[in-house]
């Protein structure tokens, strides 16, 4: 199967067929790590982005409903606001186009886990945020160790696919629920735009960016 999957264009269609399968799963524990992964990474990010722009993090959770919640004070609100979608799916396209670089693989594994503690050290987090961080660096500790192996490489860049594709969903529910505070609403008053447009901003630069990074994964010479 390796040797069928050492094409570009073979392993393309191999991992769409996964993210199809996976669609179909969706809503089932198949693919519920993944989008807890991806939650987590929302919610650090969100916390990075204060800590870096000189605020603070008052108290940061995430629930196994794959909800999360941060409160932080000053720092850059902008810089906050977009951190969290920014950052899930900088992750997740960084996963899909690096992974075939044993180094590369390793040290995003090394840079995840760091960012992480750095969230937790500096926040007063939940009982739950800081049991699904020690899951997620444990796994990024497997990943960095394995990184050589081609199958693993592979499972990154699925995973980095389906983390991209979670953030297109995510937005699809700011859009639509319109009850729910989402990223999109808070940076709508920040900068005093209507939410829906920043939502719909989000959504093209979010299809824009998977688009080009499945090009440059599968189709760079075309």
């Amino acid at each position: 199967m390796k040797n069928i999957l050492t094409s570009n264009k073979n392993e393309f269609y191999f991992v769409l067929a996964l993210l199809l399968i996976s669609i179909l799963f969706w809503n089932t524990y198949l693919i519920y790590p993944i989008k807890m992964f991806s939650v987590l990474i929302h919610e650090t990010f969100h916390g990075f982005g204060a800590l870096i722009s000189g605020g603070k993090i008052n108290s940061v959770n995430i629930d196994f409903n794959l909800g999360g919640k941060i409160e932080t004070e000053f720092g850059n609100e902008f810089l906050i606001a977009i951190s969290g979608y920014f950052g899930s799916l900088l992750i997740g396209i960084l996963f899909f186009i690096y992974s075939r670089n044993n180094n590369w693989l390793k040290y995003l594994s090394y840079l995840i886990s760091i960012i992480i503690v750095i969230v937790i050290s500096n926040s007063n987090p939940s009982f739950e945020f800081i049991s699904i961080s020690l899951i997620v660096i444990f796994f990024l500790i497997f990943l960095s160790i394995f990184n050589t192996n081609f199958y693993i490489q592979l499972f990154a860049r699925f995973f980095g696919l389906v983390s991209m594709f979670y953030v297109l969903i995510d937005l699809k529910n700011d859009l639509f629920d319109e009850f729910y505070v989402s990223d999109s609403k808070i940076l709508a008053n920040i900068i005093d735009v209507n939410s829906s447009l920043i939502g719909l901003i989000w959504l093209i630069i979010s299809f824009l960016l998977i688009y080009f990074s499945i090009k440059k994964n599968y189709f760079k010479n075309y």
